[in-house]
């Protein structure tokens, strides 16, 4: 069976693109004009902003007579999920990765010029760990990791002059960057089967004094192309150029390569559905102990049957109150009974009660624990919450607790390490476009290796699954269903076998996973 694509007839025909591939054109036109944003939640709770704009994801009661924004200030968050979001990230970084550079399955040695170049480039400003963490943050809150590697514009002028072109690898790598970039602003353009056609980024410049511009970067096999989007569904081509990736590519090396890369967590993201509102309801509860806290320097004085106080003039006043007042209550007349000449009117006893603020050891505090113990239960994360000792549970329970949680870690920093081998393939890819010759180290490839804050002991036997699996006495499946997020291992252990083959990405994995089996990778901080 011939499977064709058909295109919008309504839509501009490629001639007016450029070279840029209409159905690439097409996704590129539907992110832009329907942009359904499902991510934004997550990352406002993953950032400390769980009440939204306007109180919009509040959730316990709202005034009747008030706007909700004007009692924002009173309602307390008690925010575990940023907290576990960073304990997740900062246990795969803890000491800043290292990697080899590959040439023909041996290591450079570390006075070659392309690993003194690329060191320093690693260590200027801290930019290639800085975006390792940021997408790492990625993976967590929205289960995609995306970065861009790139020449900041302010090169522009620059290497269009003669003395301003780099001539060492070093002078090249100054003029690269890498960063992450956010899920809701790029990523892979993908098709109906599934297919990545290329990638996308959008971004927004700021003039002075002018409406701020917005530019989209869309990334092609052979092309990289710069457009100018003036009403959302209207392109303006505003620069192409090669994509230094396309000649080896070429000489078939396996699948495209592209200056922007994406990879996918295994079942989405960390902060399912039942994660954020657990959130919710720990915020609503916290903000109601912090609402009973504010009638602890009060009671509540109800009164019935009694007249209003007055004074000598017959004015009311309010009940007297504090240390050494003696209050007096005269109840109120009954209506049925006359006054007669001296005699005092039959009159109702008055009643009354003193209303105290509840006790949060009875009533917010279990709540408020059970809430948290949720949200940080399907975060594998439980075992933070006895920190001193007090729950009496034994050394083993809880490295025993931690498990889960440091299988989390060990397969999320496969990811890392997969962004770690491409982000310093393609630094050293587009230094080398600049210098003339992108194909001049088609045959280098990295093997990052990751510190891990793991319990030695864990560790071990996530290492002795592995080698199980490696060896074939454990299937994938088996394994599979041991990793955290894995909703159905069957259907994952399809997609894996199927991508494995001549995929860059999954051999960055595999160098990534053989670094936890040997030992070169010690841990750091476990127990």
């Amino acid at each position: 069976m011939t499977m064709t694509t058909t295109t919008d007839p309504t839509l501009p025909v490629a001639s007016t693109i450029g070279s840029l591939p209409q159905l690439t054109y097409q996704l590129v036109l539907a992110f832009l004009t329907n942009r359904a944003d499902t991510l934004t939640r997550r990352y406002d709770y993953a950032h400390e902003n769980q009440f939204g704009t306007n109180g919009a994801y509040w959730k316990g009661r709202k005034p009747a007579d008030t706007d909700l924004a004007d009692v924002l200030p009173q309602l307390v968050m008690d925010d575990q999920i940023g907290p576990s979001m960073a304990r997740e990230v900062d246990a795969q970084f803890a000491k800043d990765a290292e990697w080899d550079a590959i040439r023909n399955g041996n290591a450079l040695p570390p006075d070659d010029d392309i690993v003194t170049a690329l060191t320093a480039w690693h260590l200027h400003n801290d930019q290639l760990a800085n975006a390792a963490k940021d997408v790492a943050r990625q993976r967590f809150w929205a289960g995609r990791m995306v970065a861009r590697v790139y020449i900041p514009d302010k090169y522009k002028e620059q290497l269009m002059t003669v003395a301003g072109q780099p001539k060492t690898l070093a002078d090249a790598l100054k003029l690269v960057r890498v960063k992450a970039v956010d899920p809701r602003q790029g990523g892979p353009l993908v098709d109906g089967h599934g297919d990545v056609l290329g990638y996308y980024y959008s971004y927004l410049v700021q003039i002075t004094n002018q409406q701020p511009k917005c530019y989209i970067e869309v990334h092609t096999p052979e092309h990289v192309y710069l457009f100018l989007s003036n009403t959302g569904s209207d392109l303006q081509l505003v620069d192409e150029a090669d994509n230094p990736f396309y000649e080896l590519q070429r000489q078939d090396r396996g699948g495209d390569e592209y200056l922007m890369w994406h990879t996918n967590r295994d079942g989405g993201s960390a902060l399912s559905e039942s994660a954020l509102m657990m959130q919710d309801r720990l915020n609503v509860v916290t903000t109601y102990m912090g609402r009973n806290d504010d009638q602890t320097g009060y009671r509540q004085f109800i009164v019935s049957n009694a007249e209003e106080p007055q004074d000598s003039t017959g004015k009311k006043v309010p009940y007297q109150m504090g240390p050494g007042v003696v209050m007096r209550l005269v109840g109120t007349p009954y209506d049925d009974v006359a006054s007669q000449g001296d005699a005092m009117p039959r009159r109702h006893d008055p009643k009354w009660d003193v209303v105290n603020p509840l006790n949060p050891a009875e009533y917010h505090i279990p709540s408020i624990n059970q809430w948290k113990g949720q949200v940080l239960g399907l975060l594998d994360q439980r075992w933070t919450l006895d920190t001193e000792g007090r729950s009496g549970v034994s050394g083993e329970s809880k490295r025993q607790s931690r498990k889960p949680f440091e299988r989390r870690v060990a397969f999320a920093a496969q990811d890392a390490g997969a962004f770690y081998s491409w982000a310093l393939r393609a630094a050293l890819t587009l230094a080398a476009s600049l210098l003339g010759n992108p194909q001049q180290y088609q045959d280098i490839t990295f093997r990052p290796k990751f510190y891990l804050d793991i319990d030695a002991a864990n560790l071990e036997e996530l290492k002795v699954k592995l080698l199980m699996w490696q060896g074939g006495a454990l299937s994938l499946t088996a394994l599979l269903e041991a990793t955290p997020g894995v909703e159905d291992p069957k259907a994952e252990e399809e997609r894996v076998k199927e991508g494995q083959a001549n995929n860059p990405v999954n051999a960055a994995r595999q160098d990534a996973l053989q670094k936890l089996l040997d030992g070169t990778n010690p841990n750091q901080g476990g127990g």
